[in-house]
């Protein structure tokens, strides 16, 4: 199928490459731009639309890295492609710009039809981008409540950095693989295997940059509304109470927005809710959870909020739920990157406070957060 009306920017110095680029990209009608130099480069993307940018990192005269990021600070929403050697891999000045890059071929371009199935894949992120903006937009917004955003920003970065260094990996794989090969046949059914697991993983890679742009796109200058966030977690987690037949009520006093750190309060509550659950599930009969919200005033000026959470599991459990303050409780890398320790010392940090108390009738969290 032709695509005469997506623009493909070329910075590269190779004529033979480019020659042999013009013929693999034009079979397929996509408007190829070619640029020799950076000014050339910066003038072409601020003048034409352009939905995939190409460019060869073996010529340094051309100064690739200083090219690489202007490119991202015009039109950071182009995928960018770059063309390096195996030993370029291995420079630093290579590996800060790693997470800034769409997709790596590395140099010299034997495969084709892998090379097609990057552009066309660079092509079609571009505009799946286009598409889905006033959407995801709307939805970022809803996330952003409950204070998600920070979350979802930096997981999605660390996954995207680890598709692109099992990339990387596979494809230096394949080429010590090549020479194995005993005869074409089996040379041949290796690529179209290979290329099939990599489009999958390419696929992947496509959703999650995706997401990152246009989650770039928000800031979090607006502050948080706690009673919002709060409504917000547990209608997200309301499926999840609902399959172990646990009630929960909300009671919330409406709130000015606070300037705390929303990825760590966010964080505080869903563990705090999680924790409750864990141990509710267990429980035969009748399960609750309740939540409170208010303001606390102090001459007549409120400057901090409470926010009490109650369930009614039992209490032998009340020296784990304790312990999840200790730094030596946390036994996984998720639990260290995320856990209550650190969330207690941010609070406390700010002048507020968490603590864990035991009834006969379950337990009560009480959390207080200053109003900045």
């Amino acid at each position: 199928m032709k695509n005469y009306d997506d623009s493909i920017l070329l910075i590269n110095k190779d004529s033979e490459l480019m020659s042999n680029f013009s013929i693999i990209l034009g079979e397929f009608g996509y408007n190829l731009r070619v640029a020799l130099d950076g000014d050339t480069a910066v003038d072409i993307i601020n003048q034409k639309k352009i939905d995939l940018v190409i460019i060869d990192f073996t010529f340094e005269e051309i100064k690739p890295y200083v090219l690489f990021d202007e490119i991202i600070r015009l039109k950071p929403e182009i995928p960018r492609i770059v063309i390096v050697t195996k030993e370029l891999l291995d420079d630093p000045e290579f590996n800060k710009i790693y997470p800034y890059i769409y997709d790596i071929v590395i140099k010299p371009v034997n495969d084709i039809n892998d090379f097609r199935m990057r552009v066309r894949r660079g092509i079609e992120n571009t505009k799946l981008l286009k598409e889905n903006r006033a959407f995801q937009k709307m939805m970022v917004e809803k996330t952003f409540r409950i204070g998600m955003l920070d979350i979802l920003s930096s997981i999605m970065n660390q996954v995207n950095n680890d598709v692109d260094g099992l990339l990387a990996y596979l494809y230096l794989w394949k080429e010590d693989c090549s020479s194995s090969f005993n005869n074409e046949s089996e040379s041949k059914k290796f690529n179209e295997r290979f290329n099939e697991f990599m489009e999958k993983i390419l696929s992947i890679e496509e959703k999650i940059q995706l997401n990152e742009v246009l989650l770039s796109e928000h800031t979090s200058e607006k502050g948080i509304f706690i009673d919002v966030m709060l409504e917000d977690i547990v209608s997200t987690m309301k499926e999840t109470f609902k399959s172990f037949n646990i009630n929960v009520s909300i009671s919330l006093d409406s709130l000015k927005p606070t300037k705390l750190d929303s990825l760590k309060v966010v964080q505080c509550f869903f563990y705090l809710l999680e924790n409750s659950l864990s141990f509710l599930k267990k429980k035969p009969g009748i399960k609750k959870i309740k939540i409170e919200c208010k303001p606390i005033s102090s001459d007549n000026e409120v400057n901090q909020i409470e926010t009490l959470i109650f369930d009614n599991s039992e209490s032998p459990g009340i020296a784990d739920r304790l312990r999840v303050f200790e730094k030596d409780y946390y036994s996984d890398a998720l639990d260290k990157r995320f856990g209550l320790y650190d969330i207690k010392e941010y609070i406390d940090s700010i002048g507020g406070s968490i603590d864990i108390k035991s009834s006969s009738g379950g337990i009560r969290t009480r959390i207080i957060l200053p109003v900045i």
